[in-house]
């Protein structure tokens, strides 16, 4: 089956016209890789269909990141549990499930200075975005600093800071 520019070009444009935009762009390549392994119908649609979706969920997470507050580079396999072996690793592993937040539970990491709370914080931050959460990280001096402006603040105001609305909030 041999495709015309026309028919490439009207099929691009559908996808664009549809908010497919990642996939309008390339879409030759994966008709090819389609034909190369020899997919049928159907899984070519679960190919096509795959990589915009895989393309939504990587900027809806930069996006969730990005409204975060959270440092970057801070992430949860590049903390160095040998170095610091008073953090359980098969702690970290459960609360990165995420399942305290979806139970609405509160989590305190508590230590001396240097053993990697933030890192971890930062970390979960990251986990919890990749899951859909909403995440607010901001330090102590800036959270009572916005707490004592809300007291001059109409209420109705408040509740659209966005920590107020946040799944998981640190610091």
């Amino acid at each position: 089956m041999k495709l015309r520019p026309s028919d490439l070009e009207r099929s691009q444009h559908l996808l664009r016209e549809l908010g497919w935009v990642h996939v309008s762009e390339v879409l030759v390549e994966l008709i090819e890789q389609a034909v190369r392994e020899k997919r049928s119908l159907i899984a070519s649609l679960e190919l096509i269909a795959g990589k915009e979706f895989e393309r939504r969920e990587d900027r809806r997470v930069k996006t969730l990141l990005g409204a975060s507050g959270l440092p970057l580079g801070k992430s949860l396999n590049e903390f160095d549990f040998q170095f610091q072996r008073s953090v359980e690793k098969e702690v970290i592993d459960l609360l990165a499930t995420c399942e305290f937040i979806r139970r609405k539970e509160n989590l305190l990491l508590l230590g001396p200075p240097g053993v990697g709370k933030s890192h971890i914080a930062s970390g979960l931050g990251v986990k919890a975005a990749e899951n859909g959460f909403a995440v607010v990280f901001m330090n102590a001096d800036d959270l009572i600093e916005t707490l004592r402006k809300d007291e001059t603040v109409d209420r109705r105001k408040i509740r659209r800071r966005r920590y107020m609305n946040a799944s998981l909030f640190d610091r």
